[in-house]
């Protein structure tokens, strides 16, 4: 996983078609846990890059991904925006989510 601002987000946009973007936050024990579903999955899918991003710092990025709460990861396909998965999943959701994009 690489941790990214929102200055650097239209970087990723431009240099990667199939990834998922994780927005999170320091505060929120959930998203923690989350981080630790996506360390265990980055492994299996080591093709599939995951990026992420500071809700509390990246309001711009947030608003155009339909981004309302945390944690929420956002898929990406073929460089275009797939699905919006708000509030903590599973690691076989998760795993599922990886398998489509």
């Amino acid at each position: 996983m690489k941790i990214i601002t929102e200055n650097e987000l239209s970087d990723v946009l431009c240099e990667n078609e199939n990834f998922l973007l994780f927005f999170r936050t320091d505060w929120c024990t959930l998203c923690d846990t989350g981080a630790d579903i996506f360390a265990e999955l980055e492994k299996k899918y080591q093709t599939l890059k995951i990026f992420v991003i500071d809700f509390d710092k990246s309001e711009n990025a947030a608003n155009e991904y339909g981004v309302i709460g945390i944690p929420t990861v956002v898929t990406f396909k073929d460089g275009e925006m797939l699905e919006c998965y708000p509030g903590m999943r599973t690691e076989e959701d998760y795993d599922i989510i990886m398998q489509n994009i």
